[in-house]
């Protein structure tokens, strides 16, 4: 019986790496999205209200709230790219031969330091 390539990859994947493999790569984003979504959301805020003058009550045009997004769109990729660097380069080791780090915490490292 052949298994459906969703099946074949999660057998293969769990016999030859165990089942921690499934997670490669989880670490970076699970940490990283309630950052981003922090950074996101409190610049938002902070857009909307320089945008207001600091009067909280006048209400925005749509331009303006497009404005006040794309400034935090901004602000939270400088967040959002090293968190899915790190997330990539876990997730590209495709066995423990090949493996070039040990965790998210060592990746960084060898990123930081210029060794990879």
């Amino acid at each position: 019986m052949k298994l459906p390539a969703l099946a074949a990859v999660f057998v293969y994947r769990t016999q030859k790496e165990g089942f921690k493999a499934l997670y490669k790569g989880a670490t970076p984003p699970l940490f990283g999205w309630a950052m981003m979504d922090s950074v996101q959301m409190g610049s938002l805020n902070n857009f909307r209200v320089m945008l207001q003058n600091g009067d909280v009550t006048k209400k925005l045009s749509a331009g303006e709230q497009a404005i006040a997004g794309l400034g935090a769109g901004v602000v939270v990729s400088f967040v959002a790219t090293p968190v899915e660097l790190l997330k990539g380069r876990l997730q590209v080791q495709y066995d423990s031969a090949t493996k070039l780090y040990s965790g998210p915490i060592d990746c960084a490292r060898q990123l930081v330091s210029g060794r990879v």
